[in-house]
């Protein structure tokens, strides 16, 4: 899967992405919208909206996650610091804030150019970019077709790649779609540093169990070991003992590679994301309970003071 090109077998899944990508959304964030459209104006090709908000559609109560795919990195900032931390680890995550007159709205967003969405899906080893458009996400703007067209070939990648590199872990077997996907975010999640409480993986698979459920029907063509069950709602895989090896240690490698990589990320947060102690204390209480007390001295020293929090949380395992 190196070429980023369109085949036959990817038609089935391209049309059922845009029926579920496409649909309208119950609420205005043209509030936030507009915002992201003043500050990067014409280099915007894509907003897209995913994660818990989306998932539950209640936008208001918490942080909406958005991407922005641009054109290239160097013409979308007015800086030049900060397209340098986007090549190096994309991507940037930036917050904002939008007053609707009713309410205030609040979103964090990643940047991201063109070449890195096409890199991430199909060449990165780390599975950050493709496990994530492997999820629900809503298209909220598309500059043209082109465009649009880059955007649903990736998602279809995407979800072939997770799940051809999910399902071995498993073993052969008999299988629902929601412990195909339960594992496939399980093994994802693990790659992370991320403050998800046991049984999470399952508890948001089963919040989108009918789109996923579509999803994986019209990836069969695409997918090398899982079969359908005439009669059932099950999947049967069957795949060499040397492949499930070979994936298990990949995703062994992942977790390694994404522990550093999520910490390196946290880090660059401090330069690009407002108020990201609060956000990230908010985040780990919402998630785990566990209340952390921001003191002065972490304001001030993030980096230094977040190891310090980072240990303490991997040692009650409220990271992943």
């Amino acid at each position: 899967m190196n070429q980023f090109n369109k085949n036959a077998q990817l038609v089935g899944l391209d049309t059922e992405l845009k029926s579920q990508c496409e649909r309208n959304i119950d609420y205005d964030l043209s509030a936030l919208t507009s915002r992201l459209h003043a500050q990067y104006g014409d280099m915007i090709s894509l907003i897209l909206l995913y994660g818990s908000c989306l998932r539950t559609n209640n936008f208001t109560d918490g942080v909406l996650d958005f991407y922005i795919i641009v054109n290239n990195y160097k013409d979308a900032y007015k800086s030049k610091f900060y397209p340098l931390l986007n090549e190096l680890l994309a991507p940037n995550v930036f917050y904002i804030e939008a007053d609707t007159g009713k309410e205030i709205l609040r979103a964090k967003y990643a940047v991201l150019s063109e070449k890195d969405y096409k890199k991430g899906i199909n060449e990165w080893f780390h599975s950050y970019i493709w496990a994530r458009f492997a999820q629900p996400v809503r298209l909220i703007y598309s500059k043209n077709n082109q465009a649009k067209n880059l955007f649903y070939l990736g998602l279809s990648r995407s979800v072939v790649r997770y799940l051809n590199e999910t399902t071995p872990v498993l073993g052969n077997g008999r299988y629902t779609t929601v412990e195909l996907w339960t594992n496939a975010l399980s093994l994802s999640y693990a790659a992370e540093l991320r403050p998800e409480p046991e049984g999470r993986s399952k508890e948001i698979v089963t919040e989108s169990m009918e789109d996923l459920q579509k999803i994986t029907n019209a990836a069969l063509p695409c997918l090398a070991c899982i079969r359908p069950i005439q009669g059932s709602y099950e999947f049967e895989i069957n795949c060499k003992d040397a492949d499930s090896k070979k994936y298990k240690r990949y995703w062994q490698i992942r977790s390694w590679q994404g522990k550093l990589l999520s910490i390196l990320r946290l880090i660059k947060a401090t330069f690009t994301f407002h108020d990201c102690v609060e956000y990230a204390v908010w985040k780990i209480n919402r998630h785990t309970g566990i209340v952390i007390e921001i003191t002065p001295a972490l304001k001030k020293y993030p980096v230094l003071l977040g190891f310090k929090v980072l240990w303490r949380l991997l040692r009650q395992k409220a990271l992943r």
